[in-house]
């Protein structure tokens, strides 16, 4: 398990009002598409998805 801290992302999850899963979701995607190619890259990697 991973458990983010001091980062943008922790703290706006942190400080989020009334979240849901759609939300959470959101977010998500969103830091992960303004990401640079070359960490979207290595984050997909970093999932060992084994086949997937």
């Amino acid at each position: 398990m991973m458990i983010e801290q001091n980062t943008n992302y922790a703290y706006k999850l942190k400080y989020m009002d009334n979240p849901t899963f759609d939300k959470v979701r959101d977010l998500s995607t969103k830091f992960y598409r303004e990401l640079p190619q070359a960490l979207q890259d290595e984050l997909f990697e970093a999932l060992n998805r084994d086949g997937f």
